[in-house]
């Protein structure tokens, strides 16, 4: 019976050491950094870029729908609403599939003028620049989805009228009345939106 080559047993039970000069350090740094290239790789992957399918709704021959893919999933949804054949309005997904932002053109010109930002589905400020200066002209904003302030700006971002809401009804506000950047006036609201009282404010 042939005997048991011990040396050879031993060489094909025991993994071989690293090369010399390649410390325990570096062999981690490289098997890490390759994780990462592998990770980035997929994702990369799963979040290309394509067009989707364009949708025409009620068979005019006119697309009112275009869908923006990031792998499999939705990423951006273009809404042609006036069908002047340029998206006057546009949804966009997050990597979870719950919308995230909505931009909107609602006077039809071709610049998104309104800016909708969501979290967990839910509107949490909107902001408008409707001269295009790239400086808000309002604003407002919400909690759980309810809106409960809004305020308007001039050309030096100064607050010139401000409403506060209680269960999305306009309660009461502020407001600049001579046009020199301060508010100055203050006012209550009914259930119905209508100034019931106004009067001056008192400085601060």
């Amino acid at each position: 019976e042939p005997e048991l080559d011990v040396s050879e047993s031993m060489t094909t039970s025991v993994p071989a050491p690293p090369p010399r000069g390649m410390s325990v350090f570096a062999t981690i740094t490289l098997l890490l950094a390759g994780i990462v290239i592998g990770a980035a790789g997929m994702w990369a992957v799963q979040n290309r870029p394509s067009e989707g399918p364009a949708i025409d709704h009620d068979g005019d021959g006119h697309v009112d729908e275009r869908l923006f893919m990031a792998g499999d999933r939705i990423a951006r949804i273009d809404l042609d609403r006036n069908r002047s054949e340029t998206a006057d309005q546009r949804f966009h997904y997050g990597a979870n599939g719950l919308l995230e932002k909505i931009e909107s053109d609602d006077d039809f010109d071709g610049h998104f003028e309104r800016i909708d930002t969501l979290r967990k589905s839910q509107m949490v400020e909107s902001r408008i620049d409707s001269d295009r200066d790239g400086r808000r002209d309002a604003r407002a904003e919400y909690m759980l989805g309810v809106i409960y302030r809004e305020e308007w700006f001039d050309k030096n971002d100064n607050v010139v009228k401000r409403v506060q809401y209680e269960d999305g009804v306009p309660e009461t506000g502020e407001f600049d009345s001579d046009g020199d950047g301060r508010l100055d006036t203050a006012r209550r609201y009914d259930r119905n939106a209508e100034i019931v009282a106004s009067e001056p404010l008192r400085a601060k």
